[in-house]
């Protein structure tokens, strides 16, 4: 049903042009590009010197030493070891339309199929120009379903849907933005990312489900829930 999710791993030079001894691995690098002038990149919300790619991801530690920035991959919003279902690029073309429309109804059966208790559990990160703003919340099912409240998001742009463990992930791509570089476009998407997970309002630490059970009275499908009561959860 799912499939792996492949990538590639961009870092951006932000601090000096590309040299030996600027970059780590030189070996290992699988493409790069230097820029005839530092520019700004949208999808690291900064400027730049050029980039270079790897197939495995570096570590924080290394990127830190060498001042570089990775990139804002899209596909990474999702557990680098989740599956994803879908087959058509959230970036589709018009002729992909119809297919990427079908997908989009695919992913929502499943993801409702797969959340059926009564409450799920949310995290949201936005995304944009390299900033990450999260809300957390608890949705009531029984004053909304899970496919009506995805239904309301993927009105906006493209969507991946993936799974790892008991967490479900939803990728939603919204408005665009490009910049070009040396005849090269560096596009990036605003995006949104949701984390889902089933729980059970018995099985809850006390304060959370006293906290919840207070919001159900008010009749409220969407529950605001405090970072440190969603981090109880998880």
């Amino acid at each position: 049903m799912f499939n792996k999710v492949n990538k590639t791993y961009r870092y951006f030079l932000t601090q000096r042009p590309f040299t030996v001894g600027s970059v780590p691995n030189m070996d290992r690098i699988v493409n790069s590009k230097e820029f005839m002038n530092k520019s700004f990149i949208p999808t690291i919300g900064q400027e730049a010197w050029g980039y270079i790619e790897y197939k495995e991801s570096l570590d924080k530690d290394v990127c830190k030493q060498y001042e570089l920035k990775e990139s804002y991959d899209f596909s990474s919003f999702l557990n680098p070891k989740a599956s994803s279902i879908r087959k058509v690029s959230p970036f589709f073309l018009e002729e992909d339309e119809n297919e990427w429309v079908d997908e989009n109804r695919t992913i929502i059966e499943s993801l409702s199929n797969a959340l059926r208790s009564n409450f799920v559990l949310v995290k949201k990160e936005v995304e944009r120009v390299g900033k990450i703003v999260s809300e957390y919340f608890v949705i009531n099912q029984s004053l909304i379903n899970i496919d009506e409240f995805v239904e309301e998001l993927t009105g906006k742009a493209g969507i991946d849907f993936g799974q790892y463990n008991e967490m479900y992930y939803i990728n939603l791509y919204n408005d665009s933005f490009t910049n070009k570089i040396d005849g090269e476009d560096f596009s990036g998407y605003d995006m949104e990312k949701y984390k889902f997970k089933n729980i059970d309002i018995a099985n809850l630490p006390s304060n959370v489900s006293k906290y919840i059970l207070k919001q159900i009275k008010k009749d409220m499908p969407i529950i605001p829930l405090p970072e440190i009561m969603y981090e109880k959860l998880i």
